[in-house]
């Protein structure tokens, strides 16, 4: 009998939405050929010069098909090796037909493809194209390269039932683990709450993966040092968020949760904590997406009237958590008192951000809150990430049942990709927060609906 030999490689015709979405595209298929319509490179054209990730995508694949075609110019129909991490081929086909659309002139050059015997999908974030393209037979596909199941989507907290529960030891705070937790099959992350649990008890521990033992948590919901203010962490996630914000070796915090969980509140409850002693500003950034992905057009004024009306939401926290309240109109405001939120901004200690502005900014020894974080896509993440200078710590908050940027979903999300790619770094914490203290009502809606 002979060998069958390596199966040959599948050929991935990629419309000009992926190559728009994800210039890393073009690397993401393994030892399996790429096909690019022209009418693809024509598009570019007119999309790099666009601001935003859509242009800069654009200009980053016009870069990498210039330099393939600079080196391989006889191979540019037969097939240019791609660079790695890719080890299959691209090749751009004309299909010279102006009388097709450009998506139609994408299936042709599906058609044109499986006609030579080859195992051919269209990729496409068009849903209409993928529609048309299986109409006529083709497979079709939506990239799905970068998704994350949200089902999937870790949580930074795994309940453990053991035979005896970790003991800290009373000068350290530390515990070994458990034997059974060595042998386990499991995978735990740096930074990851193990809530330990002995039928009635439980124990909660933060693990040190570098060193393989757990750590006491600082801060407890029974005995906060925040247990005597006003605003408190109410349940067990929202004291477990706590201890990753007041962490300044952990530079890099993300939480998520439905409406009402206290996600903002605690991210500002800890930042205002800090202030002075730990950090140098509040910074408070906004995605700025409008509920319901509408356009709300141009917002006249400075850049604080501008942003205002996003981050007042804040400004009504800091109120919870001062206890100091100056409405507009009241005779306080009239005799020239102004609120605790323009009192730090007036003294430089609070700061909102446009992530439209952010580029070129370093941010050194501030307390970074970026809001809304689920409608941001993962170049705008990056583009936050990357402003983080020394001793600051950025915190990401999102609900991602909640999503008004219309270009992404809750398994593309940034926030989404986020968690899931620096879960492995010690520089790291994330919590899912489940319970809405907001009020029953909030509660009831924000869970069925």
């Amino acid at each position: 009998m002979e060998p069958t030999g390596a199966l040959e490689p599948k050929t991935f015709v990629l419309d000009t939405s992926v190559l728009a979405y994800d210039c890393r595209s073009l690397t993401s298929f393994g030892d399996n050929d790429i096909v690019i319509a022209k009418v693809s490179i024509k598009e570019f054209d007119g999309l790099k010069k666009r601001d935003g990730e859509v242009g800069a995508n654009a200009r980053g694949v016009i870069r990498i098909i210039d330099g393939l075609t600079e080196k391989y110019p006889d191979l540019i129909e037969s097939g240019m090796p791609l660079p790695a991490p890719a080890a299959g081929k691209l090749r751009i086909v004309d299909i010279n037909r102006s009388d097709v659309d450009p998506d139609g002139q994408i299936v042709l050059t599906a058609q044109k493809f499986r006609a030579m015997g080859k195992n051919v999908t269209v990729v496409s974030k068009d849903l209409i194209l993928r529609i048309n393209a299986r109409t006529l037979g083709l497979s079709a596909e939506d990239y799905t390269t970068d998704r994350v199941l949200l089902n999937d989507l870790y949580t930074g907290i795994a309940r453990i039932p053991v035979e005896e529960l970790p003991r800290f030891d009373g000068q350290t705070r530390e515990a070994p683990l458990p034997e059974e937790i060595r042998e386990s099959e499991h995978e735990f992350y740096p930074n990851q709450f193990l809530i330990f649990t002995k039928d009635p008890y439980e124990r909660v521990a933060i693990y040190d993966k570098a060193r393989r033992l757990l750590r006491a948590p600082a801060y407890k919901l029974k005995d906060s040092p925040v247990a005597g203010d006003k605003i408190a962490p109410r349940n067990l996630e929202q004291a477990l968020f706590f201890n990753l914000l007041m962490d300044t070796s952990i530079p890099l915090v993300t939480g998520t949760g439905i409406a009402g969980t206290g996600k903002d509140l605690m991210a500002l409850l800890a930042g205002y904590k800090q202030l002075d002693r730990s950090y140098q500003h509040i910074v408070i950034a906004h995605s700025g997406y409008a509920m319901g992905g509408r356009d709300i057009g141009f917002l006249p004024g400075t850049l604080f009237e501008k942003l205002e009306p996003w981050c007042q939401l804040f400004f009504d926290n800091l109120n919870l958590i001062t206890n100091k309240r100056v409405e507009s109109g009241s005779k306080e405001k009239s005799r020239g008192e102004i609120s605790i939120a323009e009192e730090l901004i007036a003294n430089g200690e609070l700061i909102l951000a446009s992530l439209a502005h952010s580029r070129g900014i370093t941010w050194h020894n501030s307390y970074i809150i970026m809001t809304e974080a689920q409608n941001l896509t993962r170049g705008e993440i990056k583009t936050i990430g990357t402003r983080i200078g020394d001793n600051s710590k950025v915190i990401f908050t999102g609900d991602t049942q909640q999503i008004d940027n219309l270009r992404i979903d809750a398994s593309t999300s940034g926030l989404v990709q986020l968690i899931e790619r620096v879960k492995h770094s010690p520089l790291t914490g994330h919590v899912t927060l489940v319970k809405s203290e907001r009020s029953a009502i909030a509660e009831l809606i924000a869970e069925t609906l």
